[in-house]
């Protein structure tokens, strides 16, 4: 589950309504697809936001719009690798995992999520998402 914790530039978060091209899940973190939002993929390429609550497949999502600068929380998961650490801030790019809804921090290919701190004790990364990934890069 992704949840928001602050912003880089002082900018305050916002929601919108958007419709949705597939069941979202609350926490999700999603992209949009042919005008529509849909959860994230790995190598995602045109990310939006994260879904404030559940919404059905064609029903309208609460979206909380993020940007290059929105810092926020992510579950991370990883086999062979299986902690964050300092050399990992601030340039890794890791890939998002979309079975389990986490980073993935065995996969840097496509990677869009920069972490700037991280919790190994709870398995949490506070990340950045790369601007060119962004749903308007």
């Amino acid at each position: 589950m992704v949840k928001y914790l602050y912003s880089l530039d002082n900018s305050q978060p916002m929601t919108i309504e958007i419709k949705t091209g597939d069941a979202v899940a609350d926490g999700d973190l999603l992209m949009i697809s042919s005008g529509l939002v849909i959860p994230a993929t790995a190598a995602a390429t045109t990310i939006i936001g994260f879904a404030v609550g559940a919404a059905a497949s064609g029903a309208m999502a609460k979206v909380q719009l993020l940007n290059e600068k929105s810092v926020v929380r992510i579950p991370y998961v990883g086999s062979t690798k299986t902690s964050l650490a300092a050399a990992d801030l601030f340039g890794t790019g890791f890939d998002w995992d979309a079975t389990n809804k986490k980073l993935n921090l065995d996969d840097t290919t496509g990677g869009f999520l920069k972490v700037v701190s991280y919790d190994n004790v709870a398995d949490t990364a506070d990340v950045v998402i790369d601007a060119s990934t962004m749903w308007n890069a």
